[in-house]
């Protein structure tokens, strides 16, 4: 028969060591921090089209309609 609370015993949690560099990056990430008073990663799309030309910024659409339906 299966003793089923001898089964279920706790893993053992093996603290994993700090990547190389993670100092580092938090240190500049901390200073950024401090310095800005926050903190933005840079857009993976960046401004830029495919000739290299500058793109302007995406255009916020609005939320809600301004105007009523019935009083354009």
């Amino acid at each position: 028969m299966l003793d089923f609370p001898s089964l279920a015993l706790g893993s053992p949690v093996t603290p994993l060591p700090p990547l190389p560099g993670s100092d580092e990056a938090a240190a500049a990430e901390d200073r950024a921090i401090a310095e800005k008073g926050f903190y933005l990663h840079p857009s993976p799309r960046g401004n830029a089209g495919a000739g290299g030309e500058l793109q302007p910024p995406p255009r916020l659409l609005p939320l809600f309609p301004v105007q009523s339906p019935g009083r354009q």
